[in-house]
């Protein structure tokens, strides 16, 4: 019985701070590093906070904002919120989508003024999402002195943000756009300090992707879109060339930002299906999965003799975002990303960027949505609670260090947290809590007993004296056999998180049905559908 082979080079990661400038807490839309996540939900902002992990968190202020699954926008010391509720009619017709926008005190989270806009009627073809509230999805946007909002139905506003009062209005259905089924969630966007123009997808076969006038909201431009997503434009550049990246139901598209011209299209593996986040734009390409791609790829964007191709460089079955974002993590090796983290199949999992190998997958982080500054990771998970994550540099064995969990929401968040200077913004339900940096004695009380190590299996080289945990198993058999074999299998399959993975389990699995072992195999592929129940390569084990 062989021995797993693995790569040993020695890695040491750096987390690398966000490229986050500036003292204003305005919106940032470069987003090209991190892009948005779900709904729409940016996870790129200015920030100047200074974090170590000896720090702790106290309870600011709650607020009751509303239903939403957007973001909070900040701009000095006001907030913006995007909320809503679905409005009951006598006549027991389908209710009403009502619309509010709620700018806040940043200190204290007192109302300074609120916009209620008009309530519509849901569109054909919309629906609630088993029962949901038939509120906003897409984050307002900042552009100057002006907040664009997008509303369930696909009302587009212009209103000054110092008082909310009404500059404009547009109906994407009227540009073109199909009604999205569960409401419409890409937000619009701009990019950088360009605040005369901006971005938003009406897509349809007579839609698009628009280029928008920020004064008045008339048309620059229109870029072909033939059918809608839950995902927000995200910019690029390849080649020297500014480009948006749009996912549809059906492909990615490649768009030139001056003037609308599509530079190159990427086909999904299945049509028509529900397509969330949006790609993670690399230095040369960038990273996307959905429904539609049926897992996760790598995409290589190139020009050659002024032809554009998106080439994928690696695909895997093995983790599929869905509702949740993602970031990138630095390594020390060649100075580039090396790994993504995010949360998929209600696991927290962590890709090798080169060849996408999933390197380590952790319970306990189902449905959260992260965001990273300085040397530390911020998960809000579905229970509203928050983690705090640091990454550990040693070498042969680097790893996340879970050091904090604290109960702060009552509610799933579906919006990634905001980062100030001062501490953490974080939405769930109709609550918004402002929890800040602190070092004193007021902090929210850590659940965590211990640190909880989360083991990374990268190129790491072991130490002398560290065995194997197969090789640690099979031992066991060829000195004390089956019985004793097993209690150390069941053993390593307990720790948290476990050394047995799905590459460990398919060896176990293969030696034991060579040595004719029928109950071991059987018991070793039962633990494995339940510890990896979308495994493609644990599902074709059962087959054998």
């Amino acid at each position: 019985m062989n021995r797993i082979t693995r790569r040993c080079v020695a890695v040491a990661l750096l987390l690398t701070p966000l490229s986050l400038a500036s003292q204003s807490h305005a919106q940032r839309s470069d987003l090209s590093q991190y892009g948005p996540s779900q709904y729409g939900h940016l996870s790129k902002w200015k920030t100047e906070a200074t974090v170590s992990p000896e720090t702790g968190f106290e309870l600011a202020w709650k607020a009751n904002v509303g239903e939403g699954r957007s973001q909070v926008v900040v701009d000095g010391d006001r907030l913006f919120v995007l909320a809503g509720e679905s409005e009951k009619r006598a006549d027991k017709k389908p209710p009403l989508c009502k619309t509010r926008l709620l700018c806040l005190d940043r200190s204290s989270g007192n109302e300074i003024w609120k916009r209620e806009s008009e309530s519509q009627d849901r569109l054909e073809g919309q629906e609630s999402f088993s029962g949901a509230t038939l509120c906003p999805r897409a984050t307002p946007m900042i552009l100057g002195n002006q907040i664009v909002t997008v509303s369930y139905t696909g009302i587009l506003e212009c209103v000054n943000k110092d008082n909310g009062d009404l500059k404009w209005k547009k109906n994407l259905v009227d540009l073109g756009a199909t009604p999205v089924q569960f409401g419409f969630s890409s937000s619009s966007v701009c990019n950088g300090s360009d605040v005369d123009r901006f971005f938003v997808t009406a897509a349809g076969p007579e839609g698009g992707l628009y280029c928008l006038a920020a004064e008045d909201g008339e048309t620059i431009w229109k870029s072909e879109c033939g059918s809608f997503s839950y995902a927000t434009p995200t910019f690029a550049t390849f080649d020297g060339v500014k480009q948006i990246l749009v996912i549809t139901r059906d492909e990615i598209l490649g768009t030139a930002e001056i003037d609308g011209k599509q530079l190159w299209k990427l086909d999904l593996r299945e049509k028509g299906l529900t397509n969330v986040p949006s790609p993670l734009v690399l230095e040369d390409g960038f990273v996307h999965s959905s429904q539609g791609s049926k897992g996760t790829s790598r995409v290589v964007v190139s020009r050659v003799n002024d032809k554009w191709e998106a080439t994928e460089k690696w695909y895997s079955r093995r983790a599929q975002f869905f509702y949740s974002n993602w970031t990138t993590v630095n390594t020390t090796v060649q100075g580039s990303p090396n790994l993504i983290i995010g949360v998929a199949d209600k696991l927290l999992v962590a890709i090798d960027i080169d060849d996408g190998s999933i390197v380590g997958r952790w319970r306990g982080f189902a449905d959260g949505n992260l965001a990273k500054t300085g040397n530390l990771i911020f998960v809000v998970d579905e229970k509203g609670t928050l983690n705090v994550l640091k990454p550990e540099l040693q070498v042969p064995s680097p790893r996340f260090d879970q050091i904090q969990k604290l109960s702060i929401l009552d509610a799933r968040s579906w919006t990634p947290p905001t980062i100030l200077a001062e501490g953490l913004l974080l939405r769930g339900g109709k609550e918004l809590a402002f929890v800040k940096f602190t070092t004193g004695e007021s902090r929210i009380e850590n659940s965590l007993e211990e640190t909880k190590p989360l083991l990374l299996k990268v190129s790491v080289a072991k130490a002398e004296n560290e065995i194997d945990p197969v090789d640690a198993i099979f031992q066991a058999f060829q000195s004390e056999g089956a019985e004793a074999a097993l209690k150390v299998y069941a053993k390593l399959r307990q720790q948290q998180p476990s050394p047995l993975g799905v590459e460990e389990r398919v060896t176990l699995f293969k030696a034991a049905k060579s040595q004719g072992l029928t109950d071991v195999a059987d018991r070793i592929l039962s633990d494995a559908e339940e510890d990896f129940p979308k495994s493609e390569e644990i599902r074709k084990l059962g087959e054998l």
